[in-house]
């Protein structure tokens, strides 16, 4: 059986509407992600000689279902995860640097990916090469044929509407944390904090009539703090300077602070529905306010970068969410998930409907294996380094 993608009907209901189905079950949001980084310059996997390093089997803990529930998944997305820029619109023929070739987030679409279930089915007969699937349409609109190209986007902004609205007690709460912000990516003279806004969407009522409302971070937007170290990855481990999104357990809790918390209190807090059983919470938002960001990393004049467009911070910060009081209490995701890679609704990641959702049932995995092209050969080879993320977004059903 392979994974199909729809190529041709977009969803129909709106942005922000997620159906409301009050059958007795909880439909809470879950993902599976991971990001892999492959280095193109290393040939063969030492452990067995006659293996590409080029392709990877992504960790299959990773894309394990340890819930009693079962998921269930309706899109699948890539993201590059830790490049400066979207592409190269550079001036240096034939590239001199790393960076001028492959290194840019537009080399996501040259990354194939296969996805399998052990022993019960294969989704591909051979890996699905990215560019050749029509992507929904959920990046905002582009800045490239405006006085400032290079900006990272129009709106900064990254939407989960929810396959389906998940059923909450009043007395419920949720949360939202988005990662800090290290200093080494605000090292450049210049460049000033980004400011972060969330909200949770909600309905007050299952069919018929119902009152919409919004539960926000805060009245006014925070700055994100810069209190993770400057180098918790590894050394040599990225493509480029250290950024804020970490994927490292050791040291998680470093990792978020106030910031960039939508808290239950805080939640709890803009409580509207008075003397109402049910919330029906249809989504969530992050806005990242990379503006002055931009102009100032533009500013800076580096080498081959005036004029190519930046990367959205949102394929740079890691987030996590979950209910706190009601539904499972449980993370939707693993910790850490870059922001473009949960918000299939708007995001930078390129996104494609499954037009068969997978099941995953307690104890199910997933097979998930990637592969980067081929270095590229010019005088002297480049042999860039490719790091990007994949992710399935959908729902867990849950009984009671």
């Amino acid at each position: 059986m392979q994974l199909r993608l729809n190529q041709t009907e977009y969803p129909s209901r709106r942005v922000d509407e997620a159906p409301i189905i009050d059958d007795g079950l909880l439909y809470e949001p879950r993902a599976l992600w991971d990001v892999v980084r492959i280095d193109t310059s290393v040939d063969q996997d030492p452990d067995n000689p006659f293996r590409s390093t080029r392709t990877v089997r992504l960790d299959p803990t990773n894309w394990y279902n340890g819930s009693k529930h079962t998921y269930v998944f309706t899109k699948l997305l890539m993201s590059p995860v830790n490049y400066n820029l979207q592409q190269f619109a550079g001036t240096v023929v034939p590239p001199a640097a790393l960076i001028d070739f492959n290194n840019c987030g537009s080399a996501v679409n040259r990354m194939q990916v296969v996805i399998n279930a052990p022993r019960r089915q294969r989704m591909a007969d051979h890996p699905l090469i990215r560019a050749a699937y029509v992507p929904q349409p959920t990046m905002t609109p582009s800045m490239e044929f405006t006085a400032t190209p290079y900006a990272s986007s129009l709106l900064g902004l990254s939407r989960w509407t929810f396959d389906k609205a998940m059923r909450l007690p009043t007395t419920g709460s949720c949360r939202f944390d988005i990662s800090n912000i290290p200093p080494s990516l605000l090292a450049p003279a210049g460049l000033q904090t980004p400011v972060v806004s969330a909200a949770f969407f909600e309905q007050y009522a299952a069919g018929g009539w119902a009152m919409r409302h919004a539960r926000t971070l805060n009245e006014t937007p925070n700055f994100l703090p810069s209190s993770l170290p400057d180098n918790p990855w590894p050394a040599g481990s990225q493509s480029f300077a250290s950024d804020a999104f970490v994927n490292n357990p050791g040291n998680q809790s470093s990792n978020w602070g106030q910031g960039g918390a939508l808290t239950a209190n805080i939640f709890r807090r803009q409580e509207a529905n008075r003397g109402g059983e049910n919330n029906w919470i249809q989504g969530f938002g992050v806005l990242l306010d990379q503006v002055g960001w931009d102009d100032a990393y533009q500013a800076l004049g580096v080498v081959n970068v005036p004029g190519s467009p930046i990367t959205p911070l949102s394929q740079r910060l890691g987030c996590r969410a979950r209910t706190t009081n009601g539904g499972t209490n449980q993370w939707w995701w693993r910790q850490n998930a870059p922001l473009a890679l949960v918000c299939p609704t708007i995001t930078p990641a390129q996104v494609m409907e499954l037009e068969q959702p997978i099941k995953l049932g307690p104890g199910d995995s997933l097979e998930v294996e990637v592969t980067a092209p081929n270095p590229v050969v010019l005088a002297p080879q480049l042999d860039p380094v490719f790091q990007f993320g994949v992710s399935l977004t959908g729902y867990a059903i849950v009984e009671g």
